[in-house]
């Protein structure tokens, strides 16, 4: 059964975006502000003791953040996918949906030269 003082600033840090705090961490949070009856707390005991955990959840979030920003050009790197051998080919360009090789242009811009011809 929880008490007063959780329920309230449960409630309160719910309305500023703030949850997932542990029995643990309002426990700590009353002894902090020095919250004796956990069933008749002040208000201002309430706020102390949000400002509190709002303190506690953003130095954690502090320390997570270091973390990632050391990590993230590695997982950056490993998440690009590789490529293919078929997928590094150079495109060749197109003239209405027919893909020209280079062996076409040089035979276009050679037209007397016929490779198909018996000489």
């Amino acid at each position: 059964m929880s008490d007063k003082f959780t329920n309230n600033v449960r409630a309160r840090l719910y309305k500023q975006g703030y949850q997932g705090f542990t029995k643990e961490d309002y426990t700590s949070a009353a002894i902090a502000v020095e919250c004796n009856d956990l069933n008749n707390p002040t208000k201002q005991q309430l706020s102390q003791a949000v400002e509190y955990l709002k303190t506690k959840a953003t130095s954690q979030l502090s320390v997570a953040d270091e973390s990632i920003e050391e990590t993230l050009p590695i997982q950056t790197l490993a998440a690009q996918p590789e490529l293919e051998s078929h997928q590094l080919a150079i495109a060749e360009p197109e003239i209405n949906g027919i893909t020209v090789t280079s062996e076409d242009k040089h035979q276009l811009s050679h037209p007397n030269h016929q490779p198909w011809a018996l000489n």
